[in-house]
């Protein structure tokens, strides 16, 4: 594998004078700072069509990062810039499989528990999705779930209900997910209402591709400079297009993850992203159903049953016992 590193390397023109590995893929030593050279991460969408590594659907969508990232980065947005290579492309193809190298990290990640440095980082969220306009064709890659598919879930687990009661028999991951059936399902119906705030314009964007999505806003992802206050993010992996406010409903469930002493007040979370982001029109009472809305309680659930288990193993338990646990700590941050 190292000789493939090696080829890869200078495929990106990348002269190492170390290389070693970690868990992501590998560290490159270079005059110019550490480059981290990897396979890119692929959807299901993507692996499911041949299960080659360098199949033209993958490759369209890095080049597709790479134009976010470079739009970014002309708006001052610093960001994991893609190491070109020879050719002039953002990846580099050896025997088939697809590498990407981009500029590694020095300074540590941000502490989502420091209430000052997660304002921070929500300004710099914030100027990131002012910074980037979507072309009407960006793929809209894994993007919470919007109003239909919010539609579809609440009609799974509305089944999955009827038929846990009427068999009668309760398993204890069972007792668990009735227990917050009806609560949770609440919040996802709250999601796909319209109301009588002018939400309902707000309501028909969710699904446009227009709107920027990075997908992956945690702590790993994001790297802070005390000394500067200067803001990296990283890893474009599972950005598309989506609405705005799935990014910032996830920051915050991050955030209160990282079991912070003090946590940042919603309204100044809210305030710090309009004022870097003035063009984003949302209520509060709309972002609060996303931001309730129980993704991980239908993920959990639905893998669950679909294994059709006679028997209740302790993960499973426990991740539904989290994802009640996590939705009572949200309301409680929504409200105080």
């Amino acid at each position: 594998m190292e000789s493939t590193i090696a080829s890869v390397a200078c495929g990106f023109n990348i002269k190492c004078t170390r290389i070693f590995r970690d868990k992501f893929g590998y560290i490159c030593s270079t005059d110019k700072g550490p480059v981290r050279i990897q396979r890119p991460s692929r959807d299901k969408a993507i692996m499911a069509q041949n299960g080659h590594a360098a199949e033209p659907a993958l490759l369209d969508y890095i080049m597709f990062q790479h134009r976010v990232k470079e739009q970014l980065h002309e708006n001052g947005i610093l960001v994991d810039r893609f190491v070109l290579s020879t050719q002039g492309t953002p990846y580099f193809v050896v025997g088939g499989e697809c590498f990407i190298a981009v500029y590694a990290q020095t300074c540590p990640n941000a502490d989502f528990a420091d209430p000052s440095a997660f304002l921070e980082v929500v300004a710099a969220v914030a100027k990131m999705h002012a910074s980037v306009l979507l072309e009407s064709t960006a793929p809209n890659h894994k993007t919470a779930a919007a109003t239909a598919d919010a539609n579809k879930q609440l009609d799974s687990l509305a089944v999955l209900k009827r038929k846990l009661l009427k068999v009668g028999k309760f398993s204890e991951f069972d007792m668990l997910f009735l227990k917050g059936c009806d609560r949770l399902t609440g919040h996802i119906a709250g999601l796909t209402a319209a109301d009588n705030e002018g939400e309902s314009d707000v309501q028909s964007t969710i699904d446009s591709t227009r709107y920027f999505c990075h997908n992956l806003l945690k702590e790993e992802n994001v790297f802070y400079d005390s000394k500067t206050h200067a803001i990296t993010i990283t890893n474009f992996s599972e950005c598309g297009g989506g609405h705005f406010l799935f990014d910032l409903a996830y920051l915050i469930k991050r955030c209160l993850k990282a079991k912070p002493a003090r946590v940042a007040p919603l309204d100044a979370v809210l305030s710090t992203y309009s004022a870097h982001h003035p063009a984003a029109f949302f209520s509060k009472p709309h972002f609060r159903r996303i931001l309730l809305y129980p993704d991980k309680f239908v993920k959990v659930s639905a893998d669950y049953y679909s294994k059709k288990r006679s028997f209740a193993p302790k993960t499973y338990i426990s991740r539904i016992e989290e994802c009640l646990t996590a939705n009572d700590e949200l309301e409680k941050y929504i409200d105080s």
